[in-house]
């Protein structure tokens, strides 16, 4: 019964992050709208509102997974750009940029791969720093550590 109660609420919490994922995808595309000139207009159908919300449902889940300490860190980075490169092809990208040139289509796909890459970066780096702190600050001492782990937090003790 608990495996049930832990798969539904894993499945509420990426529910609920797409929907706020989807929010501030659709309302930030609203906004540009209001600056983007007439011929970016084919990329702004009802269908392709609606194809943003598969994207939010993989974004999520690949947050999801990716906050799972059971995988190894490469592994969840691996799944974490696969699912969210890949849902922004299939979802956003191929259905926005299907007729236009392939040179400005691929450039838009390589600036989003280049964001990818930094806000990845970015968080990874900003998350190793506060862990980093937390353990620092922290007064605990395994019970269970190697012996060489303890005498060396004995020694740095006053």
């Amino acid at each position: 019964m608990s495996s049930s109660r832990s798969g539904s609420s894993a499945f509420q919490k990426i529910m609920t992050d797409s929907c706020i994922v989807y929010a501030v995808i659709v309302i930030v595309l609203c906004v540009l709208l209001l600056f983007v000139s007439e011929g970016a207009s084919r990329a702004v159908s009802p269908l392709n509102f609606l194809l943003v919300f598969p994207f939010s449902v993989l974004f999520s889940s690949a947050n999801y997974i990716g906050k799972s300490t059971r995988l190894s860190s490469i592994l969840r980075f691996i799944i974490h750009a696969v699912f969210t490169v890949g849902g922004f092809f299939v979802f956003l990208y191929l259905p926005a940029f299907s007729g236009s040139s392939e040179s400005s289509s691929l450039v838009v796909f390589i600036v989003f791969l280049a964001l990818y890459l930094i806000v990845y970066g970015t968080v990874i780096l900003f998350r190793r720093r506060w862990k980093k702190e937390l353990s620092a600050e922290s007064d605990y001492t395994p019970q269970f550590a190697s012996r060489d782990e303890k005498d060396r937090s004995n020694r740095s003790k006053p």
